[in-house]
């Protein structure tokens, strides 16, 4: 897997781009190598942009801009195997700000940390005392931290040996030996605009009576990634934009009480569903409904996706889907999975949204569902079936659940690699993993996590969001012929705006 490496300034007094520069020439023969701020007219080929730029943006709370330029130069330096080298900016006084700037990038980016440090002038036991201040601020602090780098050579003498480097060999000889980080939100999210701005593809919000529904759509215009069509009063969606001082851009307001493509949906309605007993005048009234309005426009092929849900219920969303899109052939079940942004990595848990009490087959369907998922998001898929039990630790029917479902899973796609019954400790943690579980691929590296029913499903993603704070992208539903979306009714607006990327990503040709 490939490694990012960000170099951290620490207590220099003067430029440091030139050591970096070395830093780089001598890294070459790893990989890939980017830096991402730098002042140095020399390695502007890998420039996201100035430290001068920066530190402007970053003077105006603009330091997402920053973020989002690094990671996309991360991104698109980046490759299987490799190392991406990435400067961060030189605070020649000693600034706090550049500093705490440096560390939020580098956790954005998912990036094992190496600090510089100037000890140009010291003596030897100051030099000692600002490299082992340095040592400890890392080591207690910063996940990812590699070590301590001086700048010029310095005769020390350092206790904590693992973490000081006299040259580059050093650092790329332990790097060989961590493990990659995992991928932290903002790199996730980034990677998930980047994928919806690769086709611009057309979305419909059919909530437009919701506030959180048009500060998203604010937010999309703004990033001009996907169309919009927004379902509601047009006159009412005018008045609270200009109440709310928000800009939708050109997204497109349809009430569809008023639609001139009201009786064409309603005529194909009537003629889907006349031989489950519907009406014309049934077909007629249900189209005033926005979500049966927006999808029958995903129906008749005049919208790519939907994401609904911030004010209506799962099943609201879910119905006038399954009646009317269908599932792809070969599916036997809709399920949903979240992508969970945990501080230090990204996993996906499923199902949390939709099946109460699904069969040993139909788990077996959605571990597989799941793990596509994340093979389709650059993902090395792990899939974990959880149970409160490890291997054949336990005995009982809702164990023998997850046993059933684990050999099915493993009978239909052997060439993924799923593993259960396991707990979650054991699923994530490795040395709990190796203890309870030893020798699985999946113990301890699990990333697709899947619950035995949606009570177990949807109170775990709930405590990790609300408690650990991780970020709930999603829910996203999984097996339908076209990209319906559910959201929580307790959303919040960017959920909406991540799930209008995610409905756009899964958009197919």
């Amino acid at each position: 897997m490939s490694h990012a490496v960000f170099l951290v300034p620490l207590s220099c007094k003067k430029d440091v781009n030139s050591f970096a520069s070395k830093f780089v020439n001598d890294a070459k023969a790893k990989g890939p190598t980017v830096l991402s701020i730098t002042e140095n007219q020399s390695l502007s080929d890998f420039s996201a942009l100035s430290e001068k730029e920066a530190k402007e943006l970053y003077a105006q709370n603009q330091s997402s801009v920053i973020t989002e330029k690094a990671i996309s130069l991360f991104l698109k330096h980046r490759q299987e195997k490799g190392l991406n080298i990435i400067m961060g900016l030189n605070h020649v006084l000693g600034g706090l700000t550049d500093f705490d700037l440096n560390l939020s990038l580098a956790q954005d980016l998912s990036a094992n940390i190496l600090f510089l440090v100037d000890t140009e002038g010291l003596s030897s036991v100051d030099a000692e005392e600002r490299i082992n201040n340095a040592i400890v601020l890392g080591k207690n602090k910063l996940e990812g931290f590699l070590g301590v780098l001086p700048v010029q050579n310095a005769a020390v003498t350092i206790k904590e040996k693992d973490f000081f480097f006299q040259n580059t060999s050093d650092v790329l000889n332990k790097l060989d030996k961590e493990d990659n980080l995992g991928m932290r939100f903002k790199m996730f999210e980034q990677i998930l605009i980047e994928k919806a701005s690769a086709k611009k593809r057309h979305i419909v919000l059919p909530e437009g009576n919701d506030e959180r529904t048009l500060r998203a759509a604010d937010d999309l215009a703004r990033r001009n990634v996907v169309k919009l069509t927004i379902l509601g009063d047009e006159t009412q969606i005018k008045s609270d934009v200009t109440r709310l001082a928000l800009n939708i851009g050109d997204a497109q307001i349809i009430n569809p009480k008023t639609s001139n493509k009201r009786e064409q949906y309603a005529k194909s309605l009537f003629e889907m569903r006349k031989s489950k007993g519907m009406t014309e005048e049934e077909a007629l009234k249900l189209m005033d409904d926005e979500t049966y309005y927006g999808t029958m426009m995903l129906k008749e092929n005049d919208a790519d996706g939907l994401v609904s849900g911030a004010c209506h219920s799962t099943a609201d969303t879910v119905r006038p889907a399954l009646q009317l899109i269908k599932t792809v052939p070969g599916c036997s079940v809709v399920s949903s999975i979240f992508f969970m942004c945990l501080p230090n990595r990204t996993v996906i848990y499923g199902d949390c949204a939709i099946n109460p009490n699904p069969t040993p087959a139909q788990v077996a369907e959605i571990a597989i569902a799941s793990a596509e998922t994340a093979i389709s998001f650059g993902m090395e898929p792990k899939v974990a079936l959880l149970s409160y039990s490890t291997g054949n630790s336990g005995v009982g029917p809702d164990v023998d659940h997850v046993k059933e479902a684990v050999r099915i899973a493993k009978e239909t796609r052997p060439d993924l690699c799923i593993d259960g019954p396991i707990q979650y400790d054991a699923a994530v943690d490795p040395q709990v993993g190796q203890k309870k579980m030893p020798g699985s691929k999946v113990a301890g590296n699990a990333n697709v996590l899947i619950f035995p029913e949606l009570n177990a499903g949807n109170i775990g993603y709930k405590v990790a969001q609300r408690e650990a704070k991780a970020e709930a992208i999603g829910p996203m539903l999984q097996g339908l012929n076209k990209p319906m979306n559910d959201l929580s009714r307790g959303c919040f607006v960017q959920d909406i705006v991540n799930t209008v990327f995610l409905t756009a990503i899964q958009v197919r040709d």
